[in-house]
């Protein structure tokens, strides 16, 4: 596997899987057995929710390009981290975005056309001979290899926002620009669920292993007196997570999800508790009475939920000029997502 999508050229091109026409069931089966799973080494911001494969060919296939899609964002995630410079950066993400995946969109689109490939042939085929089944897999394998590309562009596009050359796409975007197929009534693709990713090794010396951030989708210490519950706070719970990890990563949080308060971090946090709040991350208001939840809920809640004490730092940044200004000095913030 490499960063270049090779696997995916070879299906497209080359080996392409319309011409396996003499493989049976029980070869994919073996093939299958010989694959190893590629692990994904960052969190993901999406997970894709396909159709499942019933066949060993279309486990086969499937697996191939998933692990190439994976193997490919793992490749992308490191030579962000090697980049030296915002510039680099942006050529990174220019290359991926533009010169790789979308002419790969241009590509697989090429296929569809020509092939017929269409995904609503999946299941609207009337006939039930063998030939028909082994065309309804074709086009479930190059349907498949189209929305790990879409993936891919998105894990890219709004992991690093702030590195754009164009303008960002949603999904229904992507499909009126590059496909003939419409974008599907309800999207295979949906937020990932928060992963226990091990942290990666920041020193080869180190005094002791430093334990693995465990996600708490719950409130964690014991109830107060004015502190909302968790439930009542958080809009939506897998964002959440994800933020929450981010602050583990950012050293702002251990593993018991409580403040570090080193190096003056505390505006640090400030900015971010004032981030959560402007990107939605907590309910309008709480039940029961349907009563509003305000500035001083989400800052008695945060500070009880990682032992904190933000209180003039996070009033400091309600002025959004001050606040835009800070963030612009700590990338990560910016890159945290809408809820």
């Amino acid at each position: 596997m490499s960063k270049h999508l090779e696997i995916f050229n070879k299906l497209l091109f080359i080996d392409c899987p319309w011409h396996d026409k003499n493989l049976s069931e029980s070869k994919f089966q073996q093939q299958l057995h010989k694959l190893s799973k590629v692990t994904i080494e960052n969190q993901p911001l999406l997970e894709l929710k396909f159709l499942k494969p019933l066949s060993e060919r279309r486990k086969y296939y499937s697996t191939i390009i998933k692990n190439e899609a994976v193997s490919y964002l793992n490749a992308f995630h490191k030579a962000m981290k090697a980049a030296a410079t915002d510039d680099e950066k942006k050529y990174q993400v220019h290359k991926s975005l533009v010169k790789q995946l979308r002419k790969k969109f241009k590509e697989t689109e090429s296929i569809i056309e020509s092939k017929g490939f269409y995904f609503e042939n999946i299941e609207s085929s009337q006939k039930k001979t063998q030939v028909d089944s082994k065309f309804k897999e074709d086009i479930y394998i190059i349907q498949f290899l189209k929305y790990q590309l879409i993936w891919l562009y998105l894990e890219i596009q709004n992991n690093y926002l702030h590195y754009l050359s164009q303008d960002a796409l949603e999904e229904s975007d992507i499909h009126d620009m590059f496909f003939s197929d419409p974008a599907p009534a309800k999207s295979f693709l949906v937020d990932a669920p928060a992963l226990n990713l091990p942290k990666p090794v920041q020193s080869i010396v180190t005094k002791e292993n430093p334990k693995p951030f465990v996600v708490q989708k719950k409130d964690i210490r014991e109830p107060a007196k004015g502190i909302l519950t968790y439930e009542q706070m958080i809009a939506n719970p897998d964002k959440f997570a994800r933020a929450e990890m981010e602050f583990f990563e950012q050293g702002l949080i251990n593993d018991q999800y409580k403040f570090k308060e080193e190096h003056n971090q505390v505006k640090e946090f400030a900015a971010a508790y004032q981030v959560l709040q402007k990107k939605n991350y907590f309910n309008k208001y709480y039940f029961p009475g349907k009563k509003e939840i305000t500035d001083l809920h989400i800052r008695k809640f945060l500070n009880h939920r990682y032992i904190a004490k933000i209180d003039r730092e996070f009033r400091n940044f309600k002025d959004q000029k001050l606040l835009e200004e800070y963030i612009s000095t700590k990338l990560w913030l910016s890159l945290i997502l809408p809820s």
